[in-house]
């Protein structure tokens, strides 16, 4: 008989046989006496078994018939809820799953009593951790089983169960979980199912941001005509657009693309061409990527390079900086449109150091005629763009044809001229007058390009770097006497929808600001003053000493006065001279 000494709580069933212990009777021949058959008595068969039962002493009461009453709290200690009451599981944050589970037993004890947790087989079993609970065990590849006592009396028993999510099933977003307990004893009332439903969270928390090197520089050397140019550095000075893709974790991000909004022209409706921030060569990307170009965005005018360092990345000697927005060095200030205006600008922000203001104080004293646009052309120029407009626009003004669709959006209307505008420094008080080029006011025309970006991992860093030259010849012919010329980059990345990865996307957009200010030094050099200036001020000069000549005359400023020598005064005068001579 084979005994299940764990369950006590059904009973022992035995078996008794009864049988007689008496010799076999001799073999009897012929003409021997029979044998006396008192000898051999025969067992009825019918009382020779003997089946009965015996049971445990439980403290079950009077009728021996336990009733349990086994109730099961659980929860999960580590993971959050969101609103729709999933617990969420942060894949490459939170690996490892905590079950806290409380049973208790209120009535009589329960024999054979266990608890059971039934999984999705997208996590495994690690260890239970529990003082009064026998070991737990997986069942199965899905069902845990712990043992809480034979009986578990009443009282209460305290257990946490590790598991481990495997994520090597990247389509399973759901993870559920079943707890429950039973006895052998009876149960009046029995208990639900506890359920615990689990989503699987895919997060790479991802971060742009970026910086323009140098963040300030100057503009005026001597301008040459597009026509003239033959090596990138006659072009203007060097600018780069730093762009950095930050990967804060916890997962990896096999597939990044970044959008990045690129202001090659000023967006005027004359014929000539204007560019704002040359290309000069493919943008360079510091690691897994590539960058992929619209064909003749590169060094549209194949210009030759003069020296090796012309193609190469600026100094890293900056700050990075994070932003949702514009980046430059300004402080909050109060914003004052300047007439004509036809949409409203961005907040501005304006701090100038002390070399800039004495840069501004000196650009007061110089003279400079300055296109402007009266407000009859505007609204002229504003009809024209009106009865021209389509909801996809094409603009064809002597440059190569580029369409730009604006969705739900009013498109301004372009000047020859981008307007300034004024801000007020509120350290000084004064007003000063700055020029914005960006794609999102349309006051740039931009195109766009994208970069690549392959397996960043947790706390890794891509760059990307993108060289251009500050078109001198535009700014030294329409901005000269302006305080300041921001032009704004704009980059903004985005994870591939296929991955189903969730992240904050507040700071997925940033602004890269290139800040241009005038070198009055440079400007008065490179554009020197114009012959007729000289001649109108030589012509302007005679003709004010000829009237001061023919005013002198007529005063009599030329007529000498001579004494009168027949006075008595004069004659008394001259004879004392000659008695001094004699």
């Amino acid at each position: 008989m084979v005994l299940n000494l764990y369950d006590i709580q059904s009973p022992i069933q035995f078996r008794l046989n009864y049988t007689l212990i008496q010799e076999d009777p001799k073999p009897v021949y012929e003409g021997q006496p029979l044998p006396d058959i008192s000898h051999y008595p025969i067992l009825n068969q019918t009382q020779a078994i003997k089946d009965f039962e015996a049971t445990f002493l439980k403290d079950c009461g009077e009728d021996k018939e336990c009733q349990s009453d086994l109730n099961i709290q659980a929860s999960l200690l580590n993971l959050p809820k969101d609103s729709g009451g999933y617990y969420l599981l942060h894949m490459g944050e939170k690996d490892r799953i905590q079950l806290h589970i409380a049973a208790e037993n209120t009535q009589e004890p329960a024999y054979m009593a266990s608890l059971y947790v039934r999984h999705s087989d997208a996590i495994t079993f690690i260890k239970a951790e529990a003082m009064n609970v026998h070991p737990c065990f997986p069942y199965n590849v899905s069902l845990v089983e712990c043992s809480l006592g034979n009986p578990f009396k009443k009282g209460s028993k305290n257990l946490t169960i590790y598991f481990n999510h495997r994520g090597d099933n990247e389509h399973q977003k759901l993870v559920e979980m079943e707890v429950f307990a039973n006895t052998t004893s009876q149960e009046p009332h029995p208990k639900p199912v506890l359920e615990f439903k689990i989503r699987v969270v895919k997060k790479a928390e991802l971060v742009i941001r970026g910086v323009g090197v140098p963040e300030q520089t100057l503009y005026g050397w001597k301008p040459i005509k597009e026509s003239d140019l033959q090596y990138l550095d006659e072009i203007g000075p060097r600018v780069d657009h730093v762009y950095e893709v930050i990967n804060n974790g916890p997962l990896g991000a096999d597939r990044v693309t970044v959008h990045i909004d690129w202001p090659y022209q000023v967006n005027t409706i004359g014929p000539k061409r204007k560019w704002l921030l040359y290309i000069i060569t493919d943008p360079i990307v510091e690691g897994d990527g590539e960058c992929v170009m619209p064909a003749g965005r590169v060094n549209y005018l194949g210009l030759d390079k003069r020296f090796e360092a012309d193609l190469q990345p600026l100094s890293s000697g900056y700050t990075v900086t994070e932003s949702k927005g514009l980046i430059s060095s300004y402080n909050t200030v109060e914003y004052i449109p300047v007439e004509p205006s036809s949409t409203p600008s961005f907040p501005m922000e304006v701090e100038f150091d002390k070399d800039q203001e004495e840069k501004i104080q000196k650009r007061k004293k110089y003279e400079e005629t300055k296109i402007k646009i009266t407000k009859e052309q505007w609204e002229v120029k504003k009809q024209h763009v009106k009865t021209s407009s389509t909801s996809s626009k094409t603009f064809a003004s002597g440059r190569d044809v580029y369409n730009v669709t604006r969705a739900q959006r009013v498109r301004r209307a372009p000047a020859d001229v981008v307007q300034a505008e004024a801000v007020l420094d509120k350290a000084t008080g004064k007003k000063r007058q700055v020029v914005t080029m960006d794609c999102d006011r349309e006051t740039a025309e931009c195109f766009r390009f994208t970069c690549n970006i392959r397996n960043l991992l947790r706390g890794q860093t891509a760059t990307i770097r993108v060289l251009a030259r500050l078109f001198n010849e535009t700014l030294i012919a329409d901005y000269p006497s302006v305080d300041q010329v921001i032009i704004n980059s704009k980059a903004s990345l985005e994870i591939d929808p296929g991955l189903d990865i969730d992240q904050d996307t507040t700071n997925d957009v940033v602004y890269v600001s290139t800040n241009a200010q005038p070198d009055l030094d440079l400007l008065a050099i490179s554009q020197g003053v114009p012959w007729w200036v000289i001649l109108v001020s030589v012509l302007g000069g005679l003709l004010l000493l000829a009237l001061i000549i023919w005013g002198c005359y007529k005063c009599g400023f030329f007529k000498r006065k001579r004494p009168d020598p027949t006075l008595s005064g004069n004659l008394e005068e001259r004879q004392k001279l000659n008695a001094h001579g004699s």
